[in-house]
């Protein structure tokens, strides 16, 4: 999860478990590096997976608006997400979207 540069090691490393994600709350793990210097470079990934809720269903935006089409909506939004960060990183996205109608080529 942490690489650290050679000449330094990984004195504290804790984890917060179970938490949200919230506007006020952002903190999945801290760390302490000994022998680190503001010069060094330390790179962390927090191999994060993330149940997304919402604290309520949105209120219909019509009357003839139904939960099966907004949980379309947000799977569709959802897998644009993934296939975005995909894209950014460089990968092929998953092909579990490619029912969402989202992916898109990426250009390696």
């Amino acid at each position: 999860m942490l690489r650290v540069p050679t000449g330094t090691s990984v004195k504290d490393l804790n984890i917060r478990r179970p938490f949200f994600v919230t506007n006020d709350e952002r903190e999945i793990a801290t760390f302490r590096v000994d022998g680190w210097k503001p010069t060094m470079s330390v790179q962390a990934n927090p191999n994060l997976s993330l149940d997304i809720g919402i604290d309520e269903m949105p209120p219909p935006c019509h009357e003839s608006d139904t939960l099966d089409k907004r949980l379309h909506v947000m799977s569709k939004d959802v897998a644009a997400v993934v296939c975005g960060f995909a894209e950014l990183a460089g990968i092929r996205p998953p092909t579990d979207f490619s029912e969402a109608g989202v992916l898109r080529p990426t250009h390696r």
